[in-house]
């Protein structure tokens, strides 16, 4: 996973109502306990990065399918999961069922990994005319974030494990036939029936932080199939955690296509002329490879000279993933067929890709429902979907129950061996007092230490 010079992680085995490691069925509610994570490792606090989801079990894909014929782990996602939810934790819903839908597993562990897979995607299954039915036994895994690994900092996004002692990760598995003509089930791996593991990921730190919140959701709203006018509805202000204030900071945005059980109102990328986006001041934008290679950097390719050229680039979502989208760890882009058609394949419009020297006082806030204009040479129908990345920010009162929390835990004893501890706003960059803006400060971690610890204490807090 994404974090840098660190601990390293430490993984927790979950148990729930049908212990570490229930069958595997179709349309079923698996609900796994975060109650016995341990809130510190030695004297360090402990953090929640997120869970690992893992799945043993056969796979058999009817033969002759011929539209399509490559499946792959995103596709298995959402053939085995519907949503999944972390509950029941001081902080509301970081991960809720309405937003974190099991098509969408892929491209959340991929974006909250720092844009980069936290797990390989083995090649998996294809099937073409006349072909007969492919079977194979696999045990994988999916990373479902708890935080954003985003900048150099992202593990600041993690929120203590004691904050989850109440906490439920819920599983909700999809009905059979998602995929046509997939069929899960049977043994797995280790010739025990299909089941489903989930391991929490810890990461242990020497201070006690409240990071920002952060969360992925998922905007849906009607378009006239005719229409060039596209609304996402209160963003910003949709949300399921608890405690925080009004608006958002965005550090992903994408406006998704029907591709994948994506259920977005377009079918192809290169079917729109032209987008207009005035919440980042773009006007009139009729080449949209300039949103993807903004994206493609944010992944860490620098060249865009061999995105571009024709004779480079292949498709990422054809058998074997070549090309430097693919080679970039990425499964989601476009390809480039340089026969003036645009783009191909492409699963989304990505409209605000984060940065890899992400700074949260730089992020753009947005606040209730935001316009954007577009033209698609085909008609839209259905739904306009769009996922965010959002960040949020507490609200005093919030901070409030959360430090009551880390005293009645023991958390402050534990690592600071008292719980005489006093708040202040963690400047990463060690800037002298009084030389940052506090607005800028709104997605900053909080921490508490005793008061000759604190680099920043109240009383030398920033001034405007």
């Amino acid at each position: 996973m994404n974090i840098k010079n660190h601990t390293g992680l430490r993984p927790h085995v979950l148990s729930g109502d049908q212990g570490e490691a229930p069958a595997f069925a179709h349309s079923k509610a698996l609900k796994f306990f975060t109650k016995d994570l341990p809130i510190s490792i030695g004297r360090l606090a402990a953090y929640l990065v997120g869970f690992v989801v893992t799945v043993d079990a056969t796979y058999t894909q009817a033969g002759g399918r011929e539209a399509d014929p490559t499946i792959d782990w995103d596709d298995v996602a959402r053939s085995l999961f519907e949503s999944c939810e972390l509950k029941n934790s001081l902080l509301g819903k970081p991960i809720s069922h309405n937003y974190f839908r099991g098509e969408f597993f892929g491209l959340f562990g991929f974006v909250g990994n720092g844009m980069k897979r936290a797990v390989p995607q083995p090649p998996f299954l294809t099937t073409n005319a006349g072909v007969p039915a492919v079977t194979t036994t696999q045990r994988h895994s999916w990373f479902i974030p708890a935080c954003a690994l985003l900048g150099m900092k992202g593990h600041h996004t993690a929120q203590l494990a004691c904050l989850f002692d109440n906490g439920t990760f819920e599983l909700k598995t999809a009905g059979a036939g998602v995929i046509p003509g997939l069929t899960i089930g049977g043994n797995g791996s280790d010739g025990q029936p299909a089941h489903i593991e989930v391991t929490a990921m810890l990461l242990g730190e020497p201070e006690i932080r409240l990071g920002p919140g952060t969360q992925f959701v998922r905007y849906a709203s009607t378009v006239a199939a005719s229409g060039t006018k596209h609304q996402i509805e209160a963003l910003g202000n949709t949300t399921s955690l608890q405690g925080v204030e009004g608006g958002a900071g965005i550090a992903f945005l994408a406006w998704m296509s029907s591709r994948r059980g994506y259920g977005g109102s377009f079918a192809n990328a290169y079917q729109m002329e032209y987008a207009n986006l005035p919440f980042r001041g773009l006007d009139q934008l009729i080449h949209l490879d300039g949103l993807y290679l903004d994206y493609l950097g944010s992944c860490g390719a620098t060249d865009a000279s061999g995105v571009l050229a024709a004779s480079a680039v292949t498709s990422a979502n054809q058998a074997g993933h070549a090309g430097p989208f693919a080679g970039n760890g990425l499964l989601y882009g476009p390809t480039y067929t340089g026969k003036g058609r645009g783009l191909v394949d492409a699963d989304f419009i990505p409209l605000i890709s984060p940065r890899s020297f992400m700074e949260t006082s730089k992020m753009q806030s947005v606040e209730g429902t935001v316009d954007l204009h577009s033209k698609c040479s085909a008609s839209f129908s259905g739904d306009d979907v769009f996922v965010a990345l959002q960040f949020h920010s507490w609200t005093p009162a919030q901070q409030e129950e959360v430090f009551k929390k880390i005293v009645s835990s023991g958390l402050a004893n534990t690592v600071w061996g008292t719980p005489n501890l006093v708040p202040s706003t963690k400047i990463v960059n060690k800037q002298p007092a009084g030389s940052i803006n506090p607005s800028k400060t709104r997605y900053f971690a909080h921490t508490w230490a005793p008061a000759e610890t604190q680099p920043n204490p109240p009383s030398q807090a920033p001034k405007a």
